[in-house]
């Protein structure tokens, strides 16, 4: 993503050495989520972007069993949260109990948000929203591409406005193949699940 001069040297670049860092950082545990890594200057429509990563185990139909998840990495021109009241957009596509009643009133309130979405315009340029999504189904080049499409909608349910001149939203899918290739009725919900873990 663009994040160059937020809060670090604006000519730094990514070397060899950035590469081989983050491959021996990589492991098997949780994603660490925030400002870190990749997303450590991001910013979504004014205030801080970041990595966030959901996934979803799906339970019907010959995808029972099969594993959804998203990462993203939130540097949007446009906001993840309603200027007018504060409600963070993807909340409710969250688990139950997962974002607490009072979101709104926990990000910021609507009046600040909206001075700061007033005064926030991201040169050209500058702002990528990234999405990987992966899933252990088997799928080919297209059902891949699909997966990935189904990733933009999620980030369209997220994100306000979204996908617009100011922006280079790109997403990318990827299956392991380690389980079955599901019939047409789990390919339409690995692909309804896919648009959900990404918002």
């Amino acid at each position: 993503v663009f994040d160059l001069g937020r809060g670090g040297d604006p000519r730094a670049r990514p070397t060899a050495a950035t590469g081989t860092a983050a491959y021996d950082d990589a492991h098997a545990g949780p994603v660490v989520q925030g400002s870190v890594g990749a997303g450590t200057g991001a910013v979504s429509g004014g205030l801080r972007g970041g990595i966030g990563s959901a996934s979803a185990v799906l339970t019907e139909g010959s995808a029972a069993g099969t594993t959804i998840a998203a990462l993203v990495v939130l540097n949007s021109a446009g906001a993840a949260a309603d200027p007018a009241t504060g409600e963070v957009y993807g909340a409710r596509h969250g688990l139950p109990g997962e974002f607490a009643a009072g979101v709104a009133s926990a990000l910021a309130p609507p009046e600040r948000l909206a001075a700061l979405y007033a005064g926030h315009v991201n040169p050209l340029g500058t702002a990528t929203t990234l999405v990987v999504v992966g899933t252990d189904a088997a799928l080919d080049k297209v059902g891949c591409t699909r997966l990935a499409t189904m990733a933009h909608d999620g980030l369209a349910r997220s994100i306000s406005p979204v996908h617009t001149i100011r922006d280079g939203d790109c997403a990318f899918a990827l299956a392991t193949g380690t389980r079955a290739a599901p019939d047409v009725a789990g390919v339409f919900a690995l692909q309804a699940a896919a648009a959900e873990v990404t918002a």
